[in-house]
């Protein structure tokens, strides 16, 4: 018998042998933070939660679940010797083993334009029908482009979507000079119409929100032309649709993090903050950014993300009324929360548990001269208090098996009842994709991931 928990001590009186008749082992195993007794013909199928790519695929930065359990991987990869870093989209199954059937032996590879120097794909949505779009970016030898293809169910490309472009499947347009921009982050609006966010130069190409019709050409009822900038934001890095249509955005500017509310026509909502837009600082903090928004059952909304102090990084949160955007000063201490949880601390507060909890995801510093860095997740209160009694102290830090640098890039998304950490690991100076799934305690789940 094999007992595989990191907690299992914990549940010892609970457990019982149930042993099937004929079978040579019986698995004792912690399923979702419960007891759960597995029969398994061999116990090497175990696995530890983490999964890690064998080719140099650089990047990964998003993720996504299908109807039928299979989970979409957005990021960058290398494509050979002397390759370019190619915006791509791989499949696995839901216990992490690359799906095949996917585009070209599990990846589908989007090459916009001919003279694309780099590509990066950066987030997926799946569609009601289980089509695919793609968001995120490319670079030529001198610009910037914002980047959307929609992919069928098998990775092939869609024809039928922004089929009067240059390329049907594909949406690019230049948004800025290279090394200038980023596309974060895009969702569903009610319609089925996708919203996507991100920046350009900040200048003559500023922040921008586009929306799409659902034949992949722009709406020409949002903005101008489909499209929305704010050239007082650097970055817009992340977007959350309300349920009455309005479209909240957070990220960066020069004053602080920033959080603004537009309406479903893509002007700015006047009675939010000051103009439609929050711009929050922390005491002591350097360079606070947004990345993520949740909306807690109470209706209020939780912005959250990163910065740092005397050279350490801070996860930091604030809390928000849904009317005005006034701070709720019942949230954290005076409506903010700035928690140092080790040495470094990037984070994405994205999803909500039980109880309103706030769970966030990023990368946590094991050194102090933050040259070793690994995944972690923290949660707190629905009241922004560390809740200590999950994880260690409030925070889980997975070490990816031989890491030097290792990271989360975005999440936690939540597939059924398990944590999904989308990120990367480098040892040898390769970086690779890499991958982590737990139950919602954060511990690692034995049914996804690389055999023990």
């Amino acid at each position: 018998m094999a007992i595989v928990s990191e907690k299992f001590s914990e549940y010892m009186a609970a457990l019982t042998e149930e042993t099937a008749p004929g079978s040579d082992s019986l698995v004792l195993a912690l399923v979702d933070g419960l007891p759960k007794s597995v029969s398994l013909q061999n116990a090497t199928q175990l696995r530890n939660g983490r999964l890690t790519f064998a080719a140099p695929t650089s990047f990964c930065n998003g993720a996504a679940q299908q109807a039928d359990g299979k989970i979409l991987l957005i990021g960058q990869r290398l494509t050979g010797p002397g390759g370019i870093n190619e915006f791509t989209v791989a499949r696995v199954s839901a216990n992490g083993d690359l799906d095949t059937s996917f585009g070209t032996a599990g990846f589908a590879d989007i090459i916009f334009r001919s003279d694309t120097v780099a590509g990066e794909g950066v987030h997926a949505v799946v569609q009601a029908d289980g089509k695919i779009l793609a968001i995120g970016w490319l670079v030529t030898a001198s610009d910037f482009y914002v980047a959307v293809a929609r992919l069928n169910t098998d990775g092939s490309l869609d024809g039928t979507w922004a089929a009067t472009g240059p390329t049907p499947g594909m949406y690019s347009s230049k948004w800025g000079t290279v090394n200038s921009g980023f596309t974060w982050f895009g969702q569903l609006d009610a319609n089925g119409k996708l919203v996507i966010c991100g920046n350009g130069n900040g200048t003559t190409d500023p922040s921008f929100i586009f929306r799409f019709n659902t034949d992949g050409s722009l709406d020409s009822t949002f903005g101008t032309g489909g499209k929305v900038t704010n050239a007082a934001v650097t970055s817009l890095r992340y977007l959350l649709i309300q349920s009455d249509g309005k479209i909240l955005v957070a990220g960066v500017a020069a004053g602080g993090a920033i959080l603004a509310r537009y309406s479903a026509l893509g002007v700015l909502d006047s009675g939010f903050g000051s103009s439609g837009t929050i711009t929050e600082t922390f005491a002591s903090i350097t360079a606070p950014a947004f990345n993520g928004i949740l909306i807690q059952s109470t209706g209020k909304i939780v912005a959250g993300g990163s910065g740092t102090s005397g050279g350490f990084g801070h996860q930091v949160m604030a809390r928000y009324a849904a009317a005005n955007g006034a701070i709720d000063t019942t949230f954290g201490v005076s409506g903010r929360v700035d928690q140092l949880l080790g040495t470094a601390w990037y984070a994405s507060p994205r999803l909500l548990g039980e109880d309103d909890s706030i769970i966030a995801s990023g990368t946590l510093a094991l050194t102090t001269d933050q040259s070793e860095t690994a995944f972690a997740m923290s949660k707190h209160r629905a009241d922004g208090v560390l809740d200590k009694s999950w994880g260690a102290s409030g925070l889980v830090t997975i070490n990816m098996n031989g890491q030097v640098n290792a990271g989360a890039s975005a999440g936690p998304y939540e597939f059924g009842s398990k944590l999904f950490l989308p990120g990367q690991r480098q040892t040898g100076g390769i970086y690779r994709w890499a991958f982590y799934q737990s139950n919602k305690y954060g511990e690692p789940d034995p049914t996804f991931g690389d055999l023990l």
